[in-house]
């Protein structure tokens, strides 16, 4: 039957089981992962908006999962996989192109020179991210070339 199994250890057979370990090439790990290679591919920050403490969760996360491979003789590999960044660049140009159709960037048949410099700073931005973003959850349409089911998309 499932249940439990109790074992009794003596206080000098953990001791020394302990010394034996600290004792040990690696603390008695064995390098099971000899001429093997893994890839660890953990999740970015949602590029549309700023960076922020919570990010760096994933990283921390991915860079030890990589470190335990090493230390059991693993060659790691690391990829911060960004996600679907082109949806979240596709909201803002959308939104963009609402609030400002006139921009030379919407001109398909413009041929000159673009601005070396951006018609918005990274504040408006990141506002132009959130509203759309808002105005999705909304259950509205912000553009007439994006609509976006108000249920997948959340802000913190």
């Amino acid at each position: 039957m499932p249940g439990f199994i109790n074992i009794t250890l003596e206080d000098h057979f953990i001791v020394s089981y302990l010394n034996a370990m600290s004792e040990a090439d690696k603390f008695g790990c064995e390098e099971i992962g000899a001429s093997k290679t893994i890839i660890v591919d953990y999740g970015g920050p949602n590029v549309a908006k700023p960076l922020h403490v919570e990010h760096l969760r994933t990283a921390i996360i991915g860079e030890s999962i990589k470190r335990i491979g090493r230390f059991l003789g693993y060659k790691m590999l690391g990829d911060v996989h960004l996600g679907d960044w082109g949806l979240q660049i596709g909201l803002i140009i959308a939104e963009l192109k609402r609030r400002s159709p006139d921009l030379i960037y919407f001109d398909e048949s413009y041929k000159g020179e673009y601005p070396m410099e951006a018609p918005f700073n990274i504040t408006e931005l990141e506002e132009i991210y959130y509203y759309y973003v808002k105005y999705a959850e909304a259950g509205k349409e912000s553009s007439s070339v994006w609509v976006v089911k108000p249920t997948k998309y959340k802000t913190h």
